[in-house]
C-alpha cells in the first residue's frame, strides 16, 4: 500500500493523519535502530512473526483510546486486516498500520468532539434512573456511532453531575438552577480543554506510543524516552530539579497548591499559601495558559524552566481574590533522607528512625546522608533503627549496595543473571558494620526495585525484621540505557534513548523480587492490603525466577524470635483502633475500585458522593497525633540546620507523630530488645 498524505480538518485545530514527509524518512530509521537494541541486548528478545504482531496491535489500540471513548468496533475492523501484518511492517520499515490507525483515531476523536456538543447543549434529564460505567476495563467499545454518542451522552451528564456535587459544597449556596447553569458552563469548558489536549498530541508523539508497543510487550519496564523525557527522568533520579517547589493536586479540574517545597523559590517567595489554585500559568515572552483539565504532568512541566527564569501564576486564593505573581525558578533538592528519634512516655528505649524516599545519586548520594544519620543517631545513644523505605520505588542499585554494607560485616549482598547467562555477584567489601544494633525494614506495596533488593538481602541475613504490607512491588529487573542514534540525508538524528531491560537481579540468597515481590516477617495493613498492586498487574511483566539457593549468615545481632514478635503484635492489633482503622481503609480502596457503576440520577449520585466524602472524612479525622508517641529531630544537628531544614523536620515531626505504621514499628524494636 502506497503512502499518501491525507488531512482533516479540526473544529479547534488541523492535524495530519498520516506520518509528516519528515517523519516519513526518520520512522524507519528510529525503527530499525530500536529493533536492534532489541535483538542484541534485550534480556528475552521475542521473534519477529505473527504472535508478537497481534501484542502489538493490541497493546497499541488500547494505548491510543485507553477509555474506549474514541473508535468503535466498526472503526477497529477497519484496522483488523493489520493484526498479523504487523510483523511484516516492523521487518519493512513500513507504517500502514500506523497511518491508518491515525486516521481513525483522529475520526474518532472528530465524532467525540461532536457528540459531546450535542449533549452539553440538550437538556440533562437528572431524574431518570440509569448508569454509567467508569471503568474502561470494564467495558467493549461502542459497537457503532450511535452506541458512542449515547457513551458520551452519559459521560457529558456524569461530567455535570460531578460539577453539581462540587458546587453543593462550597460555602456559598445559590439555586438549584443556578449551581446546573455553573456547572454546565464549567464543563463546557473542560470540554473545549480536553479535545484542544487531544487533537494537540502530536504525530511524534503516536509514533512513540507505537514504538513503546513494540518494546512494551517485550517487558513493562523496557521504554522508549525522547530526549526531554530523558531530562525529566534524570531528575527523579538524582532527585534534583528546577521549577517553583510546590506539589499540586488537581481539584475541580484545577491544580491546587498542597505542600510546598520548604526552602524552594515558592515558599521563600511568601507569596503562594497551600489550597491556592493555580489559573493560569504565564511563561516568559508566550500568552497565557488556561490550566484547566490539564494533568498534574503537563502542569509540572509548565512551571519547570531553566534556573533563574521567571514564570507567572495567576492564583486564586483561598478568600476566592484572584492574583498575579512572579516566580524565579531555582534548583530544588527533593526530599533526601531523613532521621528522627522515637520515644514514648511508656518506654524507656530510645528508638532511631531513618526515611529513605529512593536510592538517589549526586554530589552526596542516598549513601552518604543515610550514613551520616547513622553516625547521628549512635551518637544519641539508639537501641535500635526503623528504615523506612515505604513508597520508595529504587534508584541506584550500588547505593543499595553500598547502604546494606552498613548493617553487615561482609559477604554477598546482590547477584545478577543477565541474557547471555553471565552470573554476576556483588559483595560488602568492608569487614566492619557501620551499625551493630536491631533492625527494622519498614516496607509497603510501593516498595519497589532497589528497596526489594535491600529487604530482601536483610531478610536473608536474619539481619532484620522486614514488616510493612502483605507484599511489595514485584520488580526484580536490571535496566541500562541505550542510546538511539541513527543517519539520514541531513546528518546524524539522536532520537533518544531505551531504557532496557538487560538482566534480573536477587537478593544474597538467589531471591528474585520479581513479579512476587518480598513478603514481609509481619503483615501490616497497608491501602492496598486487599486489591492488587505492583508490577505483577501488568500484562508482559517478567515472572519469577529463583536462582540456586545460596546459604548466607551473619553474626552481628542475634535474629529474634519473629513467632513472639507476631504474638505480641496481635495482641496490640487488637487493642489498637488506628491499626483497625488502617484494615477498614484499605478495605474502602477495594469497594471504590469495584463499585465503577454511577448512578446518574441526581439524588443517587449525591448519596454515592456523600457516603465517599464520609468515609475520607472520616478516616482522616482518625488518624490525629498518637498519645504519649514522641518524635524529635536529632539534637546534633539542629546546630548546623538552617531555617527551611528546620521547618522541613517538624513537618515530618508532626507527620511521623500521627503515623501507626511508624508506631507500631517503634514498639516492635522495643520487642526485640526485650
Amino acid at each position: 500500500m502506497k503512502s499518501t498524505l491525507l488531512l482533516c480538518l479540526f473544529i479547534t485545530i488541523g492535524c495530519a493523519t498520516q506520518l509528516s514527509p519528515k517523519q516519513d524518512k526518520t520512522a524507519p530509521i528510529l525503527l530499525k535502530e530500536v529493533i536492534t537494541s532489541i535483538e542484541e541486548q534485550h534480556l528475552q528478545p521475542k521473534v519477529i512473526d505473527d504472535q508478537l504482531s497481534k501484542e502489538i496491535y493490541d497493546y497499541y489500540l488500547a494505548q491510543i483510546d485507553p477509555n474506549k471513548e474514541y473508535l468503535t468496533q466498526q472503526d477497529i475492523s477497519l484496522l483488523k486486516p493489520f493484526e498479523n501484518q504487523i510483523d511484516e511492517e516492523l521487518t519493512n520499515g513500513t507504517f500502514h498500520f500506523l497511518n491508518q490507525a491515525l486516521q481513525q483515531i483522529q475520526e474518532g476523536i472528530l465524532k467525540a468532539e461532536k457528540y459531546s456538543q450535542v449533549a452539553i447543549k440538550n437538556d440533562l434529564d437528572f431524574l431518570s434512573h440509569e448508569q454509567l460505567e467508569t471503568n474502561p476495563d470494564k467495558l467493549t467499545p461502542a459497537s457503532n456511532n450511535e452506541a458512542l454518542k449515547e457513551r458520551w451522552r452519559k459521560k457529558v451528564k456524569y461530567m455535570v453531575l460531578q460539577e453539581l456535587w462540587s458546587l453543593k459544597n462550597q460555602p456559598i449556596n445559590t439555586a438549584f438552577e443556578e449551581q446546573k447553569r455553573q456547572a454546565i458552563s464549567h464543563v463546557k469548558r473542560l470540554l473545549v480543554s480536553k479535545f484542544q489536549k487531544v487533537n494537540a498530541f502530536t504525530q511524534e508523539e503516536r509514533l512513540q506510543q507505537y514504538v513503546n508497543a513494540y518494546l512494551k510487550v517485550h517487558d513493562v519496564q523496557t521504554e522508549y524516552l525522547t530526549n526531554t523525557q530523558k531530562v525529566k527522568w534524570n531528575e527523579d533520579f538524582t532527585r534534583t530539579l528546577v521549577g517553583i517547589g510546590a506539589q499540586l493536586e488537581i481539584i475541580n479540574e484545577y491544580p491546587q497548591i498542597t505542600e510546598l517545597v520548604i526552602g524552594g523559590p515558592a515558599w521563600k517567595s511568601e507569596q503562594i499559601k497551600k489550597g491556592d489554585v493555580i489559573l493560569e500559568i504565564k511563561p516568559e515572552n508566550q500568552p497565557p495558559i488556561d490550566l484547566l483539565g490539564k494533568s498534574i504532568e503537563e502542569v509540572v512541566q509548565l512551571l519547570r524552566g531553566e534556573k533563574g527564569s521567571t514564570v507567572r501564576l495567576a492564583l486564586k486564593k483561598t478568600n476566592t481574590a484572584v492574583e498575579e505573581i512572579a516566580i524565579v525558578r531555582d534548583e530544588i533538592d527533593l526530599d533526601p533522607a531523613m532521621a528522627f528519634l522515637l520515644e514514648d512516655k511508656q518506654q524507656k528505649h530510645k528508638i532511631g528512625y531513618i526515611r529513605l524516599p529512593r536510592f538517589y545519586v549526586g554530589e552526596e548520594g542516598s549513601a552518604a546522608h543515610v550514613l551520616a544519620h547513622l553516625e547521628q543517631l549512635k551518637a544519641n545513644e539508639i537501641e535500635g533503627i526503623v528504615f523506612d523505605l515505604r513508597n520508595n520505588k529504587g534508584g541506584a542499585a550500588r547505593q543499595a549496595i553500598e547502604i546494606m554494607g552498613y548493617f553487615l560485616e561482609g559477604g554477598v549482598v546482590m547477584q545478577g543473571k543477565y541474557r547471555d547467562g553471565n552470573h554476576r555477584i556483588w559483595e560488602d567489601t568492608n569487614s566492619e558494620a557501620q551499625y551493630k544494633g536491631q533492625l527494622l525494614v519498614l516496607t509497603n506495596s510501593q516498595s519497589g526495585s532497589a528497596s526489594e533488593l535491600f529487604a530482601g538481602t536483610m531478610q536473608d541475613y536474619g539481619r532484620g525484621i522486614i514488616v510493612g504490607g502483605r507484599t511489595t512491588y514485584g520488580k526484580g529487573t536490571i535496566q541500562r540505557f541505550v542510546d538511539l542514534e541513527g543517519s539520514t540525508e541531513d546528518g546524524s538524528v539522536h532520537f533518544g534513548e531505551i531504557k532496557m531491560t538487560i538482566g534480573k537481579f536477587y537478593t544474597a540468597s538467589g531471591r528474585s523480587p520479581q513479579y512476587k515481590g518480598i513478603h514481609p516477617d509481619i503483615v501490616l495493613p497497608d491501602n492496598d492490603a486487599f486489591v492488587e498492586s505492583g508490577e505483577r498487574v501488568f500484562e508482559y511483566a517478567f515472572p519469577p525466577t529463583d536462582l540456586e539457593s545460596t546459604a548466607v549468615k551473619q553474626s552481628v545481632t542475634i535474629k529474634p524470635n519473629i513467632e513472639v514478635l507476631k504474638a505480641r503484635h496481635l495482641q496490640r492489633l487488637s487493642k489498637d483502633n488506628r491499626l483497625q482503622w488502617a484494615t477498614q481503609k484499605a478495605q474502602q480502596v477495594k469497594d471504590l475500585q469495584d463499585q465503577t457503576l454511577v448512578n446518574l440520577n441526581y439524588e443517587k449520585f449525591q448519596i454515592q458522593q456523600a457516603k465517599t466524602r464520609f468515609y475520607d472524612t472520616n478516616f482522616k479525622d482518625k488518624f490525629g497525633n498518637i498519645e504519649g508517641f514522641q518524635v524529635s529531630p536529632l539534637p546534633s544537628t539542629t546546630i548546623t540546620q538552617d531555617s527551611a531544614s528546620l521547618l522541613q523536620n517538624q513537618r515530618w515531626i508532626e507527620t511521623l507523630k500521627r503515623d501507626p505504621y511508624v508506631h507500631e514499628c517503634f514498639w516492635i524494636v522495643n520487642d526485640m530488645l526485650g
